[in-house]
């Protein structure tokens, strides 16, 4: 903007002197004159100058608004986080109100706590449950890509989430076929080897607090003494 002006300075310093070559006794009009006319021409130069592009206007406001109605987007979307099934399990296990009722029944029918492994079993039996139903969603890479992808719905009806003791990890989780599927189907089933799940579902499922099943164990724990 600077070296516009200066130009525009530039222009009518030769303007003043081109006047006073013709007529050289009339320094004080032609002086006023290009005077005059230079103060309105810079004025208006400055307005031109210092005024926005409209286009630019138009795309600043057009980014602004996606901008804005993108916003709940993308805070909805970090929202959802996910968290591996094994961490899922170890949440139904040690944190849910519907496992210190499985384990009092247990603590009823066999006189001690279940297992590690017991606990297991059941976590994995309802999680499962849950799958085949579309109560709860999963996501999974195939052999050993980061690439995550949603599970199908009807890969439940074929195969199941199992889980083993591991040395390496404590656990491992795997995709197995279930009861009576056959050996074609078998081979249909993908190499998975690593599973997410919805935080939020999880805790929404298997909450810490639960009414019904925290009274229910409340009522066999106390039923066991007195007995």
């Amino acid at each position: 903007m600077a070296e516009k002006i200066l130009g525009i300075f530039g222009f009518f310093d030769a303007l003043f002197g081109f006047i006073l070559m013709l007529y050289p006794d009339a320094h004080l009009w032609a002086f006023s004159a290009c005077l005059g006319s230079g103060i309105v021409i810079m004025a208006i130069a400055g307005y031109l100058l210092g005024r926005k592009d409209p286009v630019s206007e138009l795309v600043a406001e057009m980014k602004a608004d996606r901008a804005i109605k993108q916003e709940p987007t993308i805070q909805v979307a970090e929202s959802k986080r996910d968290m591996a099934v094994i961490d899922a399990l170890f949440w139904i296990n040690h944190s849910s109100a519907w496992m210190r009722f499985m384990n009092a029944q247990h603590i009823i029918n066999n006189g001690e706590e279940p297992n590690d492994q017991i606990k297991m079993w059941h976590a994995i039996f309802k999680v499962n449950e849950k799958l085949e139903s579309g109560d709860l969603t999963a996501r999974a890479s195939r052999g050993g890509s980061i690439a995550y992808e949603t599970v199908d719905k009807d890969l439940w009806k074929n195969a199941a989430l199992n889980i083993t003791p591991d040395k390496r990890t404590l656990w491992r989780i795997h995709l197995i076929a279930r009861t009576g599927v056959g050996e074609e189907k078998t081979k249909q089933i993908p190499d998975y080897d690593s599973f997410f799940v919805s935080e939020e579902r999880v805790y929404e499922i298997w909450p810490e607090e639960d009414t019904k099943f925290d009274q229910a164990t409340i009522n066999l724990l106390s039923r066991d003494k007195h007995e």
